[in-house]
């Protein structure tokens, strides 16, 4: 496969997920704040967005976690995190690695109990790991249209 060629397929990727994540999150955002236009959603839209951010914090927790004991269900296979994009969390959350893992393991709990259940702060580490997976496509474009 050519460069562009891979370039190409790691821009389709990360498209895809910051879409699925930025849909996702825009949900519970709606839910969370009781915005008009959450009385639209279905029941099983807004549980299958928080399920979808519940496996995406799972996986980030697998990741980060490697040396250490994790009491998580198993991340769905659904989700496939671009090793870029989790280079670029690791130093960014490098100097407080304990803490972001603490942050990943509320929001998972918070999201599984239901919208009502999510603080600021949870909602905040959402709104990074979304900014950090469009900045990952954001990069991944320019890489494409130097080639």
């Amino acid at each position: 496969m050519s460069d562009i060629g891979v370039i190409s397929y790691e821009y389709q990727r990360s498209s895809e997920l910051a879409k699925k994540i930025n849909d996702a999150l825009i949900v519970v955002k709606k839910v969370h704040h009781q915005l008009p236009s959450s009385n639209v959603l279905s029941k099983e839209e807004i549980s299958r967005s928080q399920q979808f951010l519940v496996n995406v914090l799972r996986k980030l927790l697998e990741v980060f976690s490697a040396n250490v004991q994790v009491d998580v269900m198993e991340a769905s296979s659904e989700i496939d995190l671009p090793g870029s994009l989790l280079q670029r969390i690791r130093t960014k959350q490098k100097p407080k690695l304990i803490y972001y893992l603490a942050d990943l393991r509320k929001a998972a709990e918070h999201l599984e109990q239901g919208g009502d259940h999510l603080t600021e702060s949870d909602l905040s580490l959402l709104d990074d790991m979304c900014a950090a997976i469009d900045i990952q496509t954001a990069t991944i474009f320019q890489k494409f249209w130097k080639e």
